[in-house]
């Protein structure tokens, strides 16, 4: 949630939330903010020709907003099962979003996902990884296995405002991964699966989570445990925020 809007600040909302009728198929769009409760946590938006909305929670606002997806390669299973998971991800998201604000690579190295980051990452909100995971680390081809430390620090980035992981790999919201990955400053929080998660499971649960936290505009909390309800076998997944289990 960003903190401190005010007057003239322009923020992404769900355009649910905002108005029934929409021009683009784009389920956020960026408005100006025109009026802003006291204690900070609603806001009005302008509709056009000077037309606030109705007071909307600042918990469903985005300074910045976008999908980055990242496919981190293993030489062995990429056609057959990675690039699907990441194909079926990366599609659905441009239901959601102009391609404008979605982004999808792929490395298999370490190096290369932290240029890419360090190039592109200050405009993207929420970061999807796709890979092979065990209970303390991710697998790169290039690089083997690579601790949530590591991990962390290549996503390091000046950029005050933290982002939403969703991790597609086995085992990663686990205590050794997640704990450490979600106390990073440059996450405000986890969504990974405890146990090993079958690739259908794991490309729906996704698509759900993102349907109701852009789509319907829930928070991140919400949108996670109505995800884990409306897909098969996703009890599996965990969610985790500053080092702790949600």
């Amino acid at each position: 949630m960003p903190s401190g809007l005010k007057i003239g600040d322009r923020v992404f909302l769900p355009v649910a939330r905002v108005s029934s009728t929409t021009g683009t198929h784009a389920a956020l769009q960026r408005y100006k903010v025109v009026a802003s409760k006291p204690e900070g946590r609603s806001i009005q938006v302008d509709l056009g020709n000077g037309t606030p909305s109705h007071w909307i929670g600042t918990s469903v606002a985005h300074l910045n907003l976008g999908i980055y997806l990242i496919r981190i390669g293993d030489f062995s299973t990429e056609d057959t099962l990675l690039d699907p998971l990441w194909k079926s991800v990366l599609q659905y998201s441009r239901l959601l979003l102009v391609d404008d604000y979605i982004r999808g690579v792929r490395v298999r190295s370490l190096e290369e996902l932290r240029l890419g980051w360090q190039k592109e990452g200050a405009v993207y909100s929420h970061v999807v990884l796709i890979g092979h995971g065990r209970g303390d680390s991710i697998q790169f081809g290039v690089d083997g296995w690579v601790s949530a430390e590591n991990l962390a620090q290549a996503f390091n980035s000046t950029h005050s405002e933290g982002r939403v992981f969703v991790s597609l790999c086995c085992v990663t919201g686990r205590k050794g991964f997640a704990a450490q990955f979600s106390a990073a400053t440059l996450c405000s929080c986890l969504i990974a699966p405890f146990q090993s998660v079958h690739g259908a499971i794991a490309s729906q649960f996704c698509q759900t989570f993102l349907a109701h936290h852009l789509l319907e505009g829930r928070t991140s909390t919400v949108a996670f445990k109505n995800a884990r309800r409306s897909t098969p076998r996703s009890a599996t997944f965990r969610l985790w925020r500053s080092g702790l289990l949600q």
